[in-house]
C-alpha cells in the first residue's frame, strides 16, 4: 500500500500512525462494496459514509490493531477480513447537509463489534444473519443514509452536535493557519511601507536619457560610451525584442576576443592601477625566478606570422630550439598576492649575464610603477649561483642596488633543506669535535621499523634510501631532519642501543630543524617559538648568529677509495644558507622601520612560482613537458583572466578600437565561376585561406614536379583563362622525373583517366624550374628568416627576387609565392619536430622535478 508521511488510522479515536510504530496499515476494499460498507460502519466516522470507494481506497487506512490475528497472514489481510477489535463505542451521527430537514433523518446508536469472535468465522467474516445486515435508506435523491437493523442500545441525543466533530476540528485548524498567514503578510506590508517611506525621503532626482548620454560621452571612452548608451536604450525591452546594429556586434566580438592582445599592452598600466587602492605595506614585494622544462617544438603562428619555439630573451630570436622557459613572478611580503611578470624561452639555461640584464629591467619597471621591491629569490642552479656572484653577493654583503634601492638576495629555503639532507646522506659533517653521519639515522630506522610503537613514526624507506624522484620532495627532507628524529637518537643513546658517537648527528639535525622553522615561518600563533614569524627577538637573533658561526666552522668529508677527502669548498649550500640568514636579518631591520609588525619568512621562497608551473601543466591536461606554444597560451590565460577580471577601469579601449578595425573584412573573394576571365587578377586582395596541403605526401623523388602540379591547380582557383589552363597541363610526356605524378594520377583517389597523369596537372617545364629555384632560395635563407618577427613577409621578399615569366599577364604570382612559402614552412616545422621527438632526453620527468 502507499506510504504517506503522518498517516493515521481511519478508526475514530485511534491514535496509531504509520511512522513511529510497528503496526501494519491496510487499505479499504475497492471492489467488494458489501465489505466496504462494513469497514465504514466499523470506523465510526460520519465523513467516511459519503466518500467514494476509490477515495477511501486511496487516502484512508485501518491499522492492524482492529483485526483479529487470524485475519492477517504474512502481513496481508484475508480477503474477507473486517475490523472487529478496539472499535469506537458511542457515536452521535448527524448528516450535516442542507437537504436534511427533519429529525427522522437523524440516527443514533452504538457501534458494536461486527461479527462476534464466537461466530464460526472467528471474527474474519460478517454474520450472514438478517439482524446484522445493513440496510440502505436513501435520503432525498443524492445521499444514502445507513441504518443498523439491530441496536444493542438506543440513545436519543440533542439536536445540537458537539463542538469537536472532525469537520469542525479541520475547519478550526484551517482558520488558525490562515490567521498565521495574515499576520506574516501584515508584517511584510509594514516593512514594505517603511521601506517605501525611506525611499521617498532618500529619492534622488532621476536624470533623463539625454543627460545620461551626455554623461557617457563626457566620462567614458568613445567605444564604451556607445556600449553604455545602447544597453541603456534596451534595458526596458524583453530579451527577445532587443536588436543590435552590425557595428555594435563587431564591438562586442572585439571585446570577447581582446584578452590576449589587451594583456600585452595593458599589463604595466593594469598593475599600476591596482596599486592605487593599496597602502604602502601592500606594495612591498619580492621577485622570484626559476626555469621550467619544455618539450622542444616549433609552431608557426599564422596570426602573428612568426614561429614560436626559438631561443628568445628579448634581444631577438636565435636559431636554437627552446628547451626551458625562464619565468619571473612578484609576490607580496605583507599581503597575500602574486603576479607573473615575464617569461623567456631559452635553449638550455639562461646564462648569468642575460639573467642580470633581465632582472635589472624587471626590477626597474616594478619600481617605476610604484612597487617596493625588497628581495630577489632563486634556487641554486649554476646560472643563479653565477648571477649572485656577478651581483657581488657574499656571506658578508648580501644586497645589490637598482636605481638607488637596496635589493636583498635570498636562496630558496626548501632547496637549501634538501641540500642539507643530501649532504648528510652522502658525506660526513664535522664540527666542534663531533661527527654527523647518515649511518646513525639508518640505524635508528632499523631499530624501529618492526616495532608497533615508534619514536620517529614518519620514517620510511623513502626517507632512508630515497630514489632520485623522492629526493626532489621537500617533505622527506623536512621529516628526516626534524627534532623528532634528533630526540629519538638521543633517547636510544641514553638507552645504550646506539653509540654515543651519534650525538653529533642528533645535534646537527636539531640545528637544521630549528633553522628551517625560522626561515619558513607562516603562522602567528604557534607553540614552537622557532615557527613564529620573525620579529628579531633575542632568541631568534641569537640562534641565527649561532647558525652563521656554525656554518663557518663545519667541515664536510667524502669517502673515497684512498680515504676521506674534504670537500667543504665545493658545497654551495653552506654559503647559500649564510647569505639567506643575513638577508633575513637585514630585511627585517628595513621592514621594521617601515611599520611592519613581523616577517613571515615563508613568503620569501619559490612556492608561488612552483604552484604556477603546476597550473600551467594542468592547462595542457597535466602535460609533463608543455611545448612552447602550450606554455605561451597557458601563461597568457592564467595572467589575463586574473588581470581582466580584477580591472575596474576601461584602460584598454584604444587597443580594442584597433582590434575592431583589424577584424573588419577588407576584401571579399570572388567566386571563380562568376569572375570574368579577361579581368586582371588583383593580387593585393588574394588571401591564403584553408588549403589542403596537410594531406599531401611529399616523396623524396619527383617532389618538384608533384608540388608544381599542386601549386598550379591552386592558382587556377584564383584566376582561370584558356592560356592558364593550357599552361597548367602543357607537359604530357612520361619520364623518370614524373613517375610519381603518373602513378598518383591513376589511383582511384584522383579518378584515374586514360591520360598520362590522370586528373593531376603537370605544368610546363619553365614553371617546374621556377618552383625548384624557389625551393633553393627558401632553404638558403630559412635559418635567419625563421627568427624574424614577420616570417611570411620576409620570405615573400626573398622569393620575389626569383625571376619568372608566365604567358598570362594576370597569373597570380604573389598568391603562388605566399602559398609556396606557407606550405614549405609547414613541412619544415613538421619534420623538425619529428627530429626533436626522436632525440628526446630520457628521464624528462626527473629533469622537471629537479627544478623543485
Amino acid at each position: 500500500m502507499g506510504k504517506s508521511k503522518g498517516m493515521t488510522c481511519a478508526v475514530k479515536n485511534c491514535t496509531s500512525r504509520y511512522y513511529g510504530s510497528n503496526v501494519s496499515f491496510f487499505r479499504f476494499p475497492l471492489n467488494d462494496l458489501d465489505r466496504l460498507e462494513k469497514w465504514k460502519v466499523a470506523c465510526g466516522r460520519e465523513e467516511l459514509m459519503l466518500k467514494s470507494p476509490t477515495e477511501l481506497h486511496t487516502n484512508f487506512r485501518v491499522c492492524g490493531l482492529h483485526f483479529d490475528k487470524k485475519c492477517i497472514h504474512n502481513n496481508r489481510l484475508i480477503s474477507s477480513s473486517v475490523p472487529t477489535l478496539n472499535l469506537f463505542q458511542e457515536i452521535s451521527v448527524r448528516l450535516d447537509h442542507d437537504y436534511i430537514l427533519n429529525e427522522d433523518q437523524i440516527f443514533v446508536g452504538r457501534y458494536i463489534e461486527v461479527g462476534s469472535p464466537a461466530s464460526p468465522t472467528m471474527g474474519c467474516e460478517m454474520s450472514t444473519q438478517t439482524e446484522s445486515e445493513i440496510q440502505k435508506k436513501h435520503v432525498g435523491t443524492q445521499t444514502e443514509l445507513f441504518e443498523l437493523s439491530k441496536w444493542t442500545m438506543e440513545t436519543q441525543t440533542g439536536k445540537e452536535l458537539s463542538a469537536a466533530t472532525p469537520r469542525k476540528r479541520k475547519l478550526k485548524a484551517e482558520i488558525r493557519s490562515k490567521g498565521e498567514e495574515v499576520k506574516k503578510l501584515r508584517r511584510k506590508l509594514d516593512i514594505a511601507n517603511k521601506s517605501l517611506e525611506e525611499n521617498e525621503k532618500n529619492k534622488k532626482q532621476e536624470i533623463s536619457g539625454e543627460e545620461f548620454k551626455q554623461a557617457c560621452d563626457r566620462f567614458l571612452p568613445p567605444q564604451f560610451s556607445k556600449t553604455a548608451q545602447v544597453l541603456s536604450n534596451l534595458k526596458n525591452r524583453k530579451a527577445q525584442g532587443r536588436r543590435f546594429t552590425g557595428e555594435f556586434k563587431q564591438h562586442a566580438l572585439g571585446l570577447y576576443f581582446a584578452s590576449p592582445k589587451a594583456y600585452r599592452i595593458m599589463v604595466k598600466k593594469n598593475l599600476q592601477l591596482r596599486l592605487k587602492s593599496k597602502n604602502d605595506n601592500a606594495k612591498l614585494c619580492i621577485i622570484t625566478m626559476d626555469e621550467v622544462s619544455l618539450k622542444t617544438h616549433l609552431f608557426y603562428d599564422q596570426k602573428r606570422d612568426e614561429i614560436i619555439g626559438f631561443h628568445d630573451i628579448g634581444k631577438g630570436k636565435e636559431f636554437k630550439p627552446a628547451q626551458n622557459a625562464l619565468v619571473l613572478m612578484a609576490r607580496g611580503i605583507e599581503e597575500n598576492w602574486k603576479q607573473p611578470l615575464a617569461f623567456f624561452f631559452v635553449n638550455s639555461t639562461c646564462n648569468a649575464q642575460d639573467l642580470q640584464s633581465i632582472l635589472h629591467e624587471c626590477i626597474t619597471r616594478m619600481l617605476n610603477i610604484g612597487f617596493s621591491v625588497k628581495a630577489v629569490v632563486s634556487d641554486m642552479g649554476s646560472n643563479f649561483i653565477q648571477l649572485s656572484r656577478d651581483l657581488g653577493i657574499t656571506t658578508k654583503h648580501t644586497d645589490f642596488q637598482v636605481q638607488g634601492k637596496t635589493i636583498r638576495y635570498f636562496f630558496d629555503t626548501p632547496h637549501l633543506l634538501k641540500c642539507m639532507r643530501n649532504l648528510l646522506l652522502q658525506n660526513t659533517v664535522h664540527f666542534d669535535g663531533k661527527e654527523a653521519s647518515w649511518k646513525f639515522v639508518e640505524q635508528l630506522f632499523n631499530l624501529e621499523k618492526n616495532k608497533d610503537l615508534r619514536m620517529a613514526p614518519k620514517l620510511s624507506e623513502a626517507h632512508i634510501h630515497p630514489t632520485n624522484f623522492q629526493k626532489m620532495k621537500v617533505k622527506y627532507a623536512a621529516q628526516v631532519l626534524s627534532s623528532t628524529v634528533s630526540s629519538a637518537l638521543s633517547t636510544y643513546m641514553a638507552c645504550g642501543e646506539i653509540s654515543t658517537l651519534a650525538m653529533g648527528t642528533a645535534e646537527f639535525i636539531e640545528k637544521i630543524d630549528h633553522l628551517f622553522d625560522i626561515l619558513n615561518s607562516s603562522t602567528q600563533a604557534s607553540k614552537n617559538l622557532y615557527r613564529r614569524p620573525y620579529k628579531g627577538t633575542p632568541q631568534q637573533d641569537a640562534f641565527l648568529h649561532e647558525m652563521t658561526q656554525f656554518f663557518k666552522k663545519i667541515r664536510v668529508f667524502s669517502d673515497t677509495k684512498t680515504g676521506k677527502r674534504e670537500i667543504t669548498n665545493k658545497i654551495k649550500s653552506i654559503k647559500c644558507f649564510q647569505v639567506t640568514i643575513k638577508s633575513t636579518m637585514d630585511l627585517w631591520e628595513e621592514l621594521k622601520e617601515e611599520g611592519c609588525r613581523n616577517l613571515k619568512t615563508r613568503r620569501i621562497n619559490q612556492d608561488c612560482l612552483e604552484n604556477f608551473f603546476g597550473k600551467i601543466r594542468q592547462q595542457g591536461g597535466n602535460s609533463v613537458n608543455p611545448t612552447p606554444i602550450q606554455f605561451l597560451r597557458s601563461f597568457k590565460k592564467l595572467c589575463c583572466v586574473d588581470l581582466l577580471q580584477c580591472a575596474d577601469t576601461f584602460n584598454c579601449a584604444e587597443d580594442v578600437d584597433v582590434l575592431l578595425m583589424n577584424n573588419l573584412p577588407q576584401n571579399i573573394e570572388i567566386s571563380t565561376e562568376e569572375q570574368e576571365r579577361t579581368v586582371p587578377c588583383q593580387t593585393g586582395s588574394l588571401k591564403i585561406t584553408n588549403t589542403d596541403f596537410r594531406g599531401n605526401d611529399l616523396p623524396k623523388k619527383n617532389v618538384v614536379h608533384y608540388i608544381s602540379g599542386y601549386l598550379v591547380r591552386k592558382c587556377l582557383g584564383k584566376h582561370t583563362c584558356p592560356t592558364c589552363k593550357e599552361y597548367a597541363s602543357a607537359m604530357d610526356e612520361l619520364d623518370a622525373s614524373t613517375l610519381f605524378t603518373h602513378f598518383k594520377g591513376h589511383t582511384e583517389k584522383y579518378g584515374g583517366t586514360g591520360t598520362t597523369f590522370g586528373k593531376l596537372l603537370m605544368p610546363a617545364k619553365p614553371f617546374v624550374d621556377f618552383v625548384e629555384t624557389l625551393e633553393k632560395a627558401l632553404m638558403k635563407n630559412i635559418r635567419w628568416i625563421a627568427c624574424t618577427a614577420n616570417v611570411q613577409d620576409q620570405l615573400l621578399q626573398v622569393l620575389k627576387e626569383v625571376q619568372f615569366s608566365h604567358p598570362c599577364s594576370n597569373f597570380p604570382v604573389e598568391y603562388l609565392l605566399r602559398l609556396f612559402g606557407r606550405m614549405r614552412c609547414y613541412y619544415i616545422l613538421k619534420y623538425a619536430n619529428r627530429n626533436f621527438t626522436d632525440s628526446s632526453v630520457k628521464n624528462r620527468k626527473l629533469i622537471i622535478l629537479s627544478h623543485r
